[in-house]
């Protein structure tokens, strides 16, 4: 099963990608169990939050969240948008 949210989840605050993810983790993690378990989720499950950029060069900034917290991989953000067909340009 696939689903998308698209709005409401709360600004991360931070300076910084880790600043962003330590604020996820010590204040919303409430809303990444709730997504990530089930019944709404499952043990294999990935969810992305677009983040604000804290580099110039960068384009997007992204935090992903799964079962056990949240990650920050290019890797992942890459597949994704292939697999998905968004340009991020």
């Amino acid at each position: 099963m696939n689903f998308w949210f698209v709005s409401g989840y709360p600004p991360l605050l931070g300076d910084t990608l880790l600043d962003k993810r330590r604020y996820a983790r010590e204040h919303v993690d409430h809303l990444r169990r709730a997504l990530m378990f089930e019944p709404r989720g499952h043990k294999e499950m990935y969810g992305t939050i677009l983040v604000d950029k804290d580099i110039d060069e960068a384009d997007i900034a992204v935090l992903f969240m799964h079962n056990e917290g949240t990650i920050d991989s290019i890797i992942m953000c890459l597949c994704i948008t292939f697999l998905t067909g968004h340009n991020l340009s």
